[in-house]
């Protein structure tokens, strides 16, 4: 899948795979933090978020908008 030709050979494209997998990270990340907030946005939404939860869910969507 990360492999190129070389004109000699078939090597791997390291830039292409580091790419790749940086993609997989941020997508797992991004993807957890959703669970985690998932609650807390519904309780935002109709008004019964703690304080606490408030804070906790700001945090998340902080990292999530710096992935």
């Amino acid at each position: 899948m990360f492999d190129k030709w070389n004109g000699e050979k078939w090597v791997t494209d390291s830039d292409a795979q580091r790419t790749a997998a940086v993609s997989t990270a941020e997508t797992a990340c991004i993807t957890e933090a959703n669970s985690a907030t998932q609650a807390w946005q519904t309780q935002l939404r109709i008004d019964i978020i703690s304080d606490a939860e408030k804070a906790s869910l700001t945090v998340w969507m902080k990292y999530v908008q710096n992935v």
